[in-house]
């Protein structure tokens, strides 16, 4: 087992914390070439799907620390031996703090210590971007929601800040990964991806 960093953006992290967001893919670099007998070549590897899960830079049971945007708050406590005060740091997080007013610092520069979610991988697979299922695009993260009365009334959106509605989730998780991937992999090259499902850790 080991602890890793890995970077969420603010909707996703929300989601996290609802419990609606429960795999995340990333695009596997470099990218497999397709090869013979159905095996794939990685790496100048000759590997089947299956084994080239053992290649992830993260497995199962790992324990991922979350990166998020974040803003360390100065505060004032009482000194435990003297009636003066020490000047103490708490952290406060974009996803969860309404104030327009914090000039909030990069995920990517969240140190460890000011980390507030843990995930425990709990399964590690290799897929096409585009094999993902509804099921599979709903715990990536999609919000369902009706819209009327009637059963077939239901829609789909990447996240509350859109007005984007979509037919199926498989539908508004592609126009999530384009949102974020544009310049890295987009939904039509279909890559090759780590599907990563965890769940937090308590305590």
């Amino acid at each position: 087992m080991k602890t890793k960093p890995i970077l969420f953006s603010s909707a996703m992290i929300r989601r996290i914390l609802s419990g609606q967001k429960t795999q995340t893919r990333r695009i596997i670099k470099p990218q497999p070439k397709d090869w013979q007998h159905g095996k794939i070549l990685y790496k100048d590897r000759d590997l089947t799907l299956n084994s080239l899960v053992n290649h992830a830079p993260i497995q199962k049971g790992d324990i991922l620390w979350v990166k998020e945007t974040f803003e360390a708050v100065p505060i004032e406590a009482a000194s435990v031996d003297s009636n003066s005060s020490n000047v103490q740091t708490k952290y406060i997080y974009k996803a969860t703090t309404e104030t327009p007013f914090i000039k909030w610092k990069p995920s990517i520069f969240m140190p460890k210590d000011a980390a507030r979610i843990f995930l425990e991988v709990k399964n590690v697979r290799v897929e096409r971007l585009q094999d993902i299922t509804e099921n599979d695009s709903l715990y990536e993260g999609i919000i369902s929601r009706v819209i009327g009365t009637r059963p077939y009334d239901l829609v789909y959106q990447a996240n509350n800040n859109t007005p984007n509605i979509f037919h199926t989730a498989k539908q508004a998780f592609m126009y999530l990964w384009n949102t974020i991937n544009k310049d890295d992999g987009s939904w039509l090259e279909n890559p090759y991806v780590w599907v990563y499902e965890f769940e937090m850790v308590k305590g």
